[in-house]
């Protein structure tokens, strides 16, 4: 299997625009994904473009201001084929109709929102999510399961959260830290990580 987020990700986080200050929309281009700005946040319009993994920003630079992702819009990745997984990041509190509706290729999504987004019901219609796994932050496991579309997935597993990569003893005491595909890594990855303890109990924690 090909690891996690490695043949495409989006480096939106990176974007700097240049334009007047406007309280109106502003529409901006990066990466092949078309985004909406406004005061509240930023919102993903079109990203029909991409192919393999994505993993989406928290933050989007522009104006040298801070835009939280807050959104991702009607039909955004439809019938995208390519789209092979998603990582949805903590800001984001709707997603629109048809957002990932006949993504069929679409195997992993990671939602690692605070709480269960505003979601419409056909937001992965025909994209067979019930042979798809999902992963969301632990604490809102039950929610996810209890709440259509997302209780339609195959599998969904809530996974702890950290902040950094630092300090990787603070999750457990002598850990043994592996990827997803089982290979042994040296420190905790930014993405979902496997990690056995000394009584040989295992542990998934997410690293945003």
């Amino acid at each position: 299997m090909r690891k996690l987020f490695i043949s495409i990700l989006c480096l939106l986080s990176a974007v700097s625009v240049s334009a007047q200050e406007s309280s109106d929309p502003v529409i901006i281009t990066a990466s092949g994904i078309r985004i909406m700005l406004t005061e509240e946040g930023a919102t993903i319009l079109d990203g029909t473009v991409i192919k393999g993994d994505l993993r989406l920003p928290d933050i989007l630079k522009y104006n040298d201001r801070d835009c939280r992702l807050i959104g991702i819009g009607d039909e955004a990745f439809k019938n995208d084929v390519g789209l092979k997984s998603v990582f949805i990041p903590a800001g984001v509190k709707t997603i629109g109709s048809q957002a990932f509706a006949g993504c069929t290729n679409l195997r992993t999504v990671i939602c690692m929102t605070n709480g269960v987004p505003s979601t419409a019901a056909d937001a992965f219609a025909d994209a067979g999510i019930s042979q798809d796994t999902l992963y969301v932050n632990i604490t809102y496991e039950a929610a996810f399961r209890d709440t259509a579309p997302w209780s339609g997935f195959g599998r969904i597993e809530g996974v702890g959260v950290v902040s950094g990569i630092d300090n990787p003893t603070s999750v457990a005491a002598e850990p043994v830290i592996f990827d997803l595909n089982g290979r042994r890594q040296h420190q905790l990855q930014r993405g979902v990580n496997l990690i056995r303890k000394a009584d040989g109990s295992v542990r998934k924690v997410m690293v945003r």
